[in-house]
């Protein structure tokens, strides 16, 4: 397309051109100055595409990139998921366990006092016999 106008013009400005010589030099400068233009623009377009491909390249280690942290990302949020289902599972076992304790401790003294109540009881028995202590005794 370039060519094809350089040529037109080239073709055009020899049919203003009085004298032979006068023509060839007039052509000659009209043709370096459109080769030299010619030169720069494909120069200008192998430095475009050579931009072009680093700007793919970049493009793509970026996208590279990115879907390794996503993937980074999602496998955090699945650790974070996990480790707040095991933290609520923990949560759950204390509340069970201090339940427990809770009875056991009410349990303890539950059976203190059934203890002091029988030392008691035997102490104002006066001396304890071997009678004593099994009739106070809930199982034989």
């Amino acid at each position: 397309m370039i060519r094809e106008t350089v040529l037109l013009l080239l073709s055009a400005s020899l049919c203003f051109v009085t004298s032979p010589a006068m023509g060839q030099n007039v052509l000659k400068r009209e043709l370096q100055t459109q080769q030299q233009r010619l030169q720069n623009l494909e120069r200008d377009i192998e430095i475009h595409k050579k931009k072009a491909c680093k700007v793919e390249q970049d493009k793509r280690s970026v996208l590279k990139e990115l879907k390794e942290l996503n993937a980074r990302v999602i496998s955090q949020w699945r650790l974070l998921r996990k480790t707040k289902e095991k933290w609520t599972q923990k949560e759950l076992e204390i509340v069970n366990t201090d339940r427990e304790l809770n009875a056991q401790k009410k349990a303890l003294k539950d059976l203190k006092e059934q203890v002091e109540a029988r030392l008691s009881a035997l102490n104002n028995m006066g001396t304890i016999g071997t009678l004593n202590i099994l009739f106070a005794a809930e199982s034989l």
